[in-house]
């Protein structure tokens, strides 16, 4: 969208409803679709609302003066007729205050907002935020004109506890509700996950030339990493039987307009050619300088994974193996979002079942590891209900007081090495400028303790709230990424099922030649 647009300036058209009159006024759904259900009242003819959005005939409305539901969605005409019409009237002082009386909190709301805003402080225990979700509930069947603030107070709670995926659902309800500094709050949510796209989209649609002055210099950054090495790979155009049992599929999972992503299917079938869909499929993100055949390529790798009969789903990055696109950390998290979204039709068109019986479970390996602790963070165990494995993992952690990540003990060349690809000063002082910029955001959406919680997330960051099984493979003499990394990603996620294994290895082929690794895969994926 065009920065200088007036998309920002939408929520400004006021409309009046001039149709509904023989019926006691128009028919309010709670939803853009028809089929959603009805507000027991009516909106009254002759009164004005405020346009929240506009889809088609289905307008989006605040009720500004007049009777009937605060917020809900209306079809601006039937079969021709108006039902509304755009109008330059606006409420009277008298009209405008009896509104904003009508939509003054109740007491037991305003206390349950402000439990939630002690919750958010630091040094504030969860037991609160347990306590405020508690008042919160109470009042919710009661005051349905307060629910879009209490869902902002929610997803603020959530985000500060570490509840990424739910935080962001409720954020975003929050702000199709229409509730005030919603839309701001949930930008910055965007930014502090990484979800660079989104933000951008996000920030021109508001007119935030600040936003995205800071999201140009993150991604100016971002560019300067040694942090791809991409590798060609042919797509194989049939399925074919790659080894007994073992079917390998190509497929090709539209991202956007212009990219796909190349996904290679491992699938285990019995004599008949039928999935073993009640084993796990393994999501795998390969390392940096892999590509989607390295489990097939790589002496044994895949092995563990057969002799358990699991079925794998490696996904290439954009300019890896047969994905279109350029490789940017720009599109890394927005892409694996798109990945996971992609899969029910891509399993139904290729007739296989969908969720997978046999349980999800997310690999990440190196770079891997990043995407693999975002999805673990946003996602959640309800998605990934086989749990997670990070191998070879990078930690880190913006949070207030964080330690950086431990550098190696090597010469400068490796620790070289180590500051392109995970974290260097650059780096670290365009974070400390996204976290400033997401604690405006917040400040001016009204959130309160911004501070504790408005800060960009890394790999720790992410994983704090991961409540399923966590698998941590690290060689102890990896020359790059030091065991250290490994023993803090395991502490981060403490509300996982967590499981440190640590072996002899350098880099990733002494590593997967351990027979530990071999034995700890499959004890994971059997549920050992």
């Amino acid at each position: 969208m065009v920065i200088g647009s007036d998309a920002a300036d939408q929520r400004d058209q006021t409309w009046e409803v001039v149709g509904g009159g023989d019926n006691g006024g128009l028919v309010v759904r709670e939803s853009r679709e028809l089929t959603s259900p009805q507000e027991p009242e009516r909106l009254s003819t002759g009164a004005l609302v405020g346009q929240l959005k506009l889809a088609g005939e289905r307008l989006h409305f605040e009720r500004l003066t007049g009777t009937g539901p605060d917020r809900g969605w209306v079809s601006i005409s039937l079969k021709g007729k108006a039902l509304l019409v755009k109008s330059n009237r606006r409420p009277t002082e008298s009209e405008a205050a009896a509104r904003a009386k009508e939509k003054l909190p109740r007491p037991e709301v305003v206390a349950a907002l402000q439990q939630a805003s002690e919750a958010l402080a630091a040094g504030a225990k969860f037991e609160a935020a347990n306590d405020a979700f508690t008042a919160m509930a109470a009042v919710w069947g009661s005051c349905k004109a307060s629910r879009p603030q209490l869902l902002l107070a929610r997803g603020l709670l959530l985000w500060r506890w570490s509840l990424l995926g739910k935080a962001l659902a409720h954020l975003k309800e929050a702000d199709s509700q229409g509730a005030t500094g919603a839309s701001l709050a949930l930008l910055a949510q965007k930014i502090c996950l990484s979800q660079w796209l989104d933000a951008r989209r996000h920030a021109e649609e508001l007119g935030r030339r600040d936003v995205l002055e800071v999201l140009d210099h993150w991604e100016t950054a971002a560019c300067k990493m040694d942090l791809f090495f991409p590798r060609s790979t042919a797509m194989v155009p049939q399925p074919a039987e790659v080894m007994p049992g073992i079917r390998m599929t190509d497929m090709l999972m539209p991202i956007s307009e212009d990219v796909e992503l190349g996904a290679r299917l491992l699938l285990q079938v019995d004599q008949a050619g039928k999935a073993l869909s009640q084993k796990p499929l393994v999501l795998c993100f390969h390392r940096e300088d892999e590509s989607v055949d390295a489990l097939m390529n790589q002496g044994g790798l895949f092995e563990p994974f057969q002799s358990a009969g699991v079925s794998i789903i490696a996904v290439g990055y954009r300019g890896y193996g047969f994905s279109s696109g350029t490789p940017s950390q720009t599109s890394l998290n927005s892409d694996a979002g798109s990945v996971c979204d992609s899969l029910p039709k891509l399993f139904k068109d290729h007739s296989l079942p969908w969720p997978w019986p046999g349980r999800l479970v997310l690999y990440g390996s190196a770079l891997g590891s990043r995407v693999a602790s975002y999805l673990a963070g946003v996602r959640g165990s309800q998605f990934f209900d086989g749990g997670v494995v990070l191998e070879s993992a990078w930690c880190g952690s913006y949070a207030p007081g964080a330690e950086p990540p431990p550098e190696p003990q090597e010469g400068p060349s490796v620790r070289g090495r180590f500051r392109l690809r995970v974290r260097n000063e650059e780096m670290s002082e365009v974070a400390a400028d996204v976290g400033s910029l997401c604690r405006k955001l917040l400040d001016q959406a009204g959130a309160q303790h911004s501070e504790v919680f408005g800060h960009l997330r890394d790999n720790e960051d992410l994983l704090r709230g991961f409540d399923g099984r966590l698998l941590v493979l690290h060689g102890d003499q990896d020359l790059v990424t030091p065991v250290s990394h490994a023993e803090r990603l395991c502490a981060a996620a403490e509300s996982a099922s967590r499981k440190l294994v640590i072996m002899s290895g350098k880099g990733a082929d002494t590593l997967r030649a351990d027979t530990r690794y071999a034995d700890a895969l499959k004890m994971f994926f059997t549920g050992s």
